[in-house]
């Protein structure tokens, strides 16, 4: 039996290079050497007497022991600082990761909304394509995501179900005379999950069999810049034109509005860690009052 605990400093080295699988890595994230992070891991090693990693060439893999112990670690430094930041932090701030379209033609135009109702609640957005892991990234509180969601999932909450439609300016619909002379713009996703989903599918259900290639970029907000400067037909989520149509600079054409209901949804995820965070309860209940009759 243990005659005292290890330090808390030791525990929290051992727990980023157990979620980072790197010295290197941890190293950064805590702002101290390689070297020093290497020496606390092996004091550690030696005061419990137990082997917490094999180590390889640049990387770190986990024993047995060193994944129960991640395991229990990971989970009592998240409650910790949880914890110490609902003490000592007047304005909870919270943090969540979203795509780059999202936050910034949706998300964005409306946060003020929900500052005005919690204004002891600090949002911040980080916007990537790329999905976090948001149980090992303990930067990221929640994520606003987009695709198939998994309701089973008892920490996923589904906010909306998209529909694609075609998208251009007054004038642009108004010189178009001929719909097999249509530019069409469209997203080429990162997300491997979406790229599953072949964008000829829903194009022939928009326009029928005969359509025009469409040009691709890589995400949603430049698909709707170059429907605005007049250049053609954005093929994108009603969701996201929300804003660009209620001010009238993109429209739907009168003559054949069309529309697809798509596999895909936007949906909010929490980590384990976070399952009981009022603040995360509250933005989550906003999110979904937004979306009402959507």
């Amino acid at each position: 039996m243990l005659k005292r605990l290890p330090s808390l400093n030791s525990i929290k080295v051992f727990e980023a290079t157990a979620r980072l699988k790197s010295f290197k890595a941890a190293a950064q994230e805590l702002n101290v050497s390689p070297t020093a992070v290497s020496h606390q891991i092996s004091e550690l090693e030696k005061e419990l007497e137990i082997k917490l990693f094999v180590r390889e060439f640049r990387t770190v893999t986990l024993t047995e022991a060193g994944e129960k112990l991640a395991e229990v670690s990971t989970k009592m430094i998240s409650e910790l600082k949880q914890t110490l930041s609902e003490l000592t932090v007047s304005a909870k701030k919270i943090t969540i990761s979203t795509t780059n379209a999202f936050a910034a033609m949706w998300l964005v135009p409306r946060l003020n909304d929900f500052k005005n109702l919690h204004p002891d609640i600090d949002i911040q957005i980080k916007a990537d394509d790329q999905v976090v892991d948001i149980n090992h990234d303990l930067s990221i509180d929640m994520a606003i995501r987009y695709g198939i969601a998994d309701l089973k999932n008892s920490h996923v909450v589904a906010l909306v179900k998209d529909t694609f439609g075609l998208f251009a300016t007054q004038q642009y619909w108004a010189n178009l005379s001929d719909q097999s002379q249509m530019r069409l713009f469209m997203t080429q996703w990162k997300n491997a999950d979406l790229l599953k989903h072949d964008h000829a599918d829903f194009l022939s259900q928009l326009l029928g069999q005969e359509y025009p290639k469409p040009d691709f970029f890589e995400d949603e907000n430049q698909v709707i810049q170059a429907a605005l400067a007049g250049l053609g037909v954005a093929v994108v989520s009603k969701i996201l034109v929300q804003q660009s149509v209620a001010q009238g600079w993109l429209c739907e054409n009168d003559s054949s509005q069309v529309a697809w209901e798509s596999p895909f949804s936007y949906y909010t995820i929490l980590p384990k860690r976070h399952v009981d965070h009022k603040g995360l309860q509250s933005f989550q209940q906003w999110l979904k009052q937004q979306f009402i009759g959507v």
